[in-house]
């Protein structure tokens, strides 16, 4: 049995860094491509490269054997970072690759939630079009994907929504008002 040149989680900063070459090498040398790292909140190298939007490690390590639905310590998927991260290309990517997008993360989030937060429209239509989005899910706060438009002012995100039917009459656990605290 050869010994490692590399030791698992030297693969993770690699693939946040970019390293391409270096990843390939890795993988080569047999490093596990779910490893997760105690030291990033148990996250893969996966999460790491959808975080970045590195499209071409993305590939690799879903060739090597990555869980596409890995989840986190908040059971946070690498689809929700590259939409947390606004990495529309790596989200089409993982989409295409079976990325769950309706999973939740710990405090009720989803990636309809991140892209309604950045006002991204681009991604807001990318993951209303698989039409497995719940346009009025509720985090643990109670907020939907419109109310978190609504706090961030994004208009135009706000009226995709409404077109898609979110429901403006849900309230937050907290307030019970429409639009949050305010």
């Amino acid at each position: 049995r050869k010994k490692l040149r590399f030791h698992p989680r030297q693969l993770y900063l690699s693939v946040k860094q970019g390293e391409l070459q270096k990843v390939v090498l890795m993988l080569l040398d047999n490093l596990d491509p779910n490893f997760p790292s105690d030291a990033q909140s148990r996250r893969s190298p996966l999460h790491a490269a959808a975080q970045k939007g590195h499209l071409e490690i993305c590939h690799l390590l879903l060739q090597a054997g990555a869980n596409i639905n890995a989840t986190d310590k908040l059971r946070r998927t690498p689809l929700m970072e590259a939409v947390a991260h606004n990495h529309v290309e790596a989200a089409r990517y993982m989409l295409r690759r079976g990325g769950c997008v309706y999973s939740k993360e710990e405090d009720g989030s989803t990636c309809l939630h991140h892209a309604a937060k950045n006002g991204n429209l681009e991604m807001l239509d990318l993951l209303l079009a698989t039409g497995q989005v719940d346009v009025n899910a509720q985090d643990n706060g109670g907020w939907t994907p419109i109310i978190w438009a609504a706090e961030h002012k994004h208009i135009e995100v706000i009226r995709r929504l409404l077109t898609r039917g979110a429901d403006v009459t849900l309230t937050d656990n907290v307030s019970g008002a429409l639009w949050g605290a305010g």
